[in-house]
């Protein structure tokens, strides 16, 4: 969009088309010139099972979700070959994340950002809770998470958002392809700022062609899971408000996704669902006995 104002503006001036070929088309090469740095991980991928994997060494060992299935005959690695150069092993399938740690730090830095979550949290505090018209409000928001009165100390709660686009485009016929998206927003932002694109960290990117299943999604939320439980212990960093540093910690309080992701993700019955869970028998109205249902084969 901003290539192609630049054209109509040198188009409309008189300016030499010199200008505008010299401006880079890729992402990566404007991100490169303008010393814009995102860390990302990159993290090899089976394109069938899903499974992790090191770049060195090469992997050998083939992955079963089960003990009675056999292992995946997906090739992990292909070969690319440059003029002059020998082959080189490159994956089919990479799982990109962004580190969520790092994310914080611009995040809590960002100007404005601490002191609306400052002044939300003083709002909620002084108001009935007669009347819930925010989740800050409810009563595990209140009691179940730890509040503390120690203004060097602040937790921060998050939404985790997981769901499914064709990036081909939202097409009924040809060839469907899935890739995924992992993002977190933060609860303690007013509801306004909340959601908003710039305040919502894309955690991860699920690799296509196709959707993880309810075994092995488990292996692509596995890293972000441990960065989580990571930065529940605390750490402390400097923020506007606190230059010289603010305890922070990072709680997961809901999930916000499709019934397709409900199902694979939290393992949630749907509303017409007679039975308990997908790993074995038990019924809905059995849950409350407290038995290891017959498991499933």
């Amino acid at each position: 969009m901003l290539l192609h104002l630049i054209q109509l503006l040198s188009t409309e001036n008189g300016f030499s088309k010199m200008i505008t070929a010299k401006i880079p088309h890729d992402l990566l090469t404007i991100t490169k010139h303008l010393k814009i740095n995102f860390p990302l991980e990159q993290i090899t991928c089976c394109p069938e099972c899903y499974s992790l994997y090191d770049v060195e060494p090469l992997p050998s060992i083939k992955f079963t979700t089960t003990k009675n299935k056999t292992p995946s005959s997906s090739q992990t690695f292909g070969q690319i070959w440059l003029s002059g150069q020998p082959r080189l092993q490159v994956p089919y399938s990479t799982l990109v994340l962004q580190p969520v740690r790092s994310w914080l730090e611009w995040f809590i830095n960002a100007p404005g950002v601490e002191e609306a979550i400052d002044e939300w949290a003083s709002k909620i505090s002084s108001q009935s809770t007669t009347v819930i018209t925010d989740i800050s409000q409810s009563q595990v928001w209140r009691e179940v998470f730890n509040n503390t009165t120690a203004h060097t100390r602040l937790e921060l709660r998050f939404s985790l958002f997981i769901y499914w686009f064709n990036p081909r485009g939202n097409k009924v016929l040809g060839k469907q392809v899935s890739m995924g998206l992992m993002a977190l927003n933060c609860l303690n932002l007013p509801p306004r700022l909340r959601f908003q694109q710039v305040y919502t960290c894309l955690a991860g990117v699920i690799p296509p062609p196709k959707k993880p299943d309810m075994v092995t999604i488990d292996h692509v939320l596995q890293p972000l899971i441990s960065q989580l439980l990571e930065l529940n212990q605390g750490f402390t960093i400097a923020t506007p408000i606190y230059p010289h540093g603010r305890q922070i910690f990072v709680r997961l309080v809901s999930l916000l996704r499709d019934i397709e992701a409900n199902h694979k993700v939290s393992g949630f019955m749907s509303h017409s669902a007679k039975q308990f869970c997908s790993w074995c028998k038990i019924k809905d109205d059995e849950r409350r006995e407290l038995k290891l249902g017959k498991l499933r084969n």
